[in-house]
């Protein structure tokens, strides 16, 4: 694109924006009852996130859409709700603060099983609808299996993580490999199980870079998060990459999902879903899931994503119980 091109698009985006903006006014303003009470009934997005003001900005935009487009079930605005855990998001959705979620495969499983929601669509982030994730090594560690793990340590992000926890544990438990938790470093498994830590509870600055770092100088053997990370050299270094191979990798499973709470009527959900799968095809749709971090489109489960939701339903309960 040249940069007179970039010009347009840019101002194209940025009347899209705008006329979001004079949306969110329009519909708060048909808010006023004949006798002039303000009758207040925002369409809420919940987000789980220690980044609240970030998330409320780039997700109210696509709010007030969906809140426009279902102002037959007397919606007036958009609200996003941002919480901090999972626990604090089913009190949001069981008291009837939340219509819809999004959320990753690990934290829409834990919805799933303790509140009232429906997983209801796939969300494409950065013309992606899934990624895998990918275990690794240092090349020279003559470890070119999971099975040449044990007695080994491998180290995860944090407990909360889809990418760098649940998914690659996943992965090993539906191999037949035990996993061990390890007080600290130095610790070293049983024999025959892999021993593992969350980096995040060892480092202050806990990211994929450290993961990476942390095989490469032999602190562990190995390491897990998305491929989407291996492949970014920002986050693993040429001189480290090198020195690494992948020696195991998940199926796909999907980036984002979306929940609808299932205490909404039955045509209340389907409008919603409709609304979100719609919405890229629609100039403001398209404008505020842009805004949304991103997201290209929203587009109903495909049978091949139930089927890898389907396989972590089942090591769910097993990846569970490695935290607590």
């Amino acid at each position: 694109m040249d940069t007179k091109d970039g010009v347009v698009a840019s101002r194209v985006f940025c009347a899209l924006l705008m006329a979001l903006i004079m949306m969110h006014n329009v519909v708060n303003a048909s808010a006023l009852s004949s006798d002039g009470v303000v009758q207040s009934k925002p369409f809420t997005i919940g987000i789980i996130s220690d980044k609240p003001k970030n998330k409320i900005k780039s997700a109210t935009p696509f709010a007030d859409y969906m809140a426009a487009q279902l102002t037959h079930f007397g919606y007036t605005h958009g609200r996003v709700i941002v919480t901090a855990t999972a626990e604090e998001m089913i009190q949001r959705i069981e008291n009837g603060d939340v219509q819809l979620i999004t959320s990753t495969l690990y934290s829409a499983l834990y919805f799933e099983s303790n509140s009232s929601v429906e997983l209801s669509g796939l969300r494409w982030k950065q013309n992606s609808a899934d990624y895998t994730s990918v275990i690794f090594t240092r090349r020279d560690s003559n470890i070119s299996e999971l099975e040449q793990l044990k007695g080994k340590t491998i180290v995860f992000e944090k407990p909360s993580s889809t990418s760098a926890f649940f998914l690659p544990a996943s992965h090993l438990i539906a191999n037949g490999i035990s996993l061990q938790k390890l007080s600290s470093i130095s610790q070293r498994p049983d024999p025959d199980k892999v021993g593992y830590l969350f980096i995040k509870q060892q480092l202050n600055n806990a990211n994929e870079l450290n993961m990476s770092i942390w095989v490469y100088h032999k602190r562990v053997e190995a390491a897990a998060f998305s491929h989407i990370d291996w492949a970014d050299k920002s986050t693993v270094p040429k001189k480290v990459s090198e020195s690494l191979s992948i020696i195991s990798e998940t199926n796909p499973f999907p980036r984002s999902l979306m929940l609808t709470s299932t205490r909404l009527g039955g045509l209340e959900r389907l409008a919603i879903q409709q609304a979100m799968y719609s919405a890229h095809e629609q100039q403001l749709g398209l404008a505020s899931l842009l805004s949304f971090k991103e997201t290209t489109k929203i587009e109903p489960i495909s049978h091949s994503a139930k089927m890898h939701i389907e396989q972590s339903r089942h090591t769910f309960s097993e990846v569970l119980a490695l935290i607590e």
